[in-house]
């Protein structure tokens, strides 16, 4: 009786399986997911202007999006400022768009610490998060103790 139940299911597989046309992979129900990954890397290099002063393509040092290693996002500022002068996302957030509170994890380091004060104008949109790149922007008229950011723009690879 048990052989007669495995030739029946086998013979049912066979007859069903062989009626089917082959599919191709990019039909697949994984195909489409995958079309959506953004498989660029990021550029490790971010666009900064505050105030008067404007810098392309400074050096991203530090992309900890998971906040796992407790570094953030570090843009290093060009020369003719202190060796750590930066600007620095102290804790990624999760969501966006985020909102950076009164005081919260913005930091334009000139010396010391300018954080938000108006946190209306402080929005972080992220526009990609993926293994290989993350990458944001901040809205302009960003208010950090006195300093204004008219663009920052963030492209990095994970660390």
């Amino acid at each position: 009786m048990k052989l007669c139940k495995t030739a029946i299911l086998v013979s049912s597989f066979l007859f069903f399986a062989c009626g089917e046309e082959p599919k191709d992979i990019p039909n697949s129900f994984l195909f489409p997911l995958l079309q959506n990954i953004d498989l660029t890397p990021g550029t490790n290099l971010a666009q900064v202007s505050f105030d008067t002063f404007t810098a392309d393509n400074q050096l991203i040092t530090s992309c900890d999006v998971d906040n796992s290693s407790g570094q953030g996002i570090i843009v290093d500022l060009p020369d003719i400022f202190p060796a750590n002068y930066v600007v620095k996302i102290e804790t990624v957030p999760s969501t966006t768009p985020f909102t950076f509170p009164v005081g919260g994890a913005l930091d334009l380091y000139l010396g010391s610490s300018h954080k938000p004060d108006d946190p209306t104008n402080c929005v972080l949109t992220r526009t990609s998060n993926t293994f290989f790149r993350y990458s944001a922007t901040l809205s302009t008229n960003c208010t950090v103790m006195n300093h204004t950011f008219t663009r920052l723009e963030i492209d990095c690879i994970p660390n």
